[in-house]
């Protein structure tokens, strides 16, 4: 029991006092650590709001695709309806000229017959 008594207010008072070697060096490091977690956090809530910022302007920019998709889609579709008019309008047009050379080219052979048939 005196040996007890002898540790708890005799050694453990030494013990307490005495700092060990290298206790600077770990509070040292343990203060660098907290430094270096804080710094890790700030730039991890960083890192997740840009990641959420990216998937929110990438959902925003697929409808966008989308809607935009659509109106190219319309563009075209109106532009080919277009093409096709201006195909049968063209069409048209060079049949139109067709007939009236063959017309005039009738015509000219009547008279041109027609001269043919007072010279004899």
């Amino acid at each position: 029991m005196r040996v007890c008594t002898w540790i708890v207010h005799v050694l453990l008072p030494r013990v307490i006092k005495v700092r060990p070697a290298f206790m600077d060096e770990y509070e040292k490091l343990e203060e660098e650590l907290k430094a270096l977690y804080e710094d890790y956090i700030i730039k991890f809530r960083c890192v997740a709001f840009l990641e959420q910022q990216v998937s929110e302007t990438q959902d925003w920019s697929s409808h966008a695709n989308a809607a935009n998709r659509s109106k190219v889609e319309e563009f075209e579709r109106v532009e080919q309806e277009r093409m096709e008019e201006r195909k049968l309008a063209t069409k048209k047009i060079l049949e139109r000229m067709k007939q009236e050379d063959n017309m005039r080219s009738f015509e000219g052979e009547k008279t041109t017959s027609a001269d043919c048939f007072d010279e004899v």
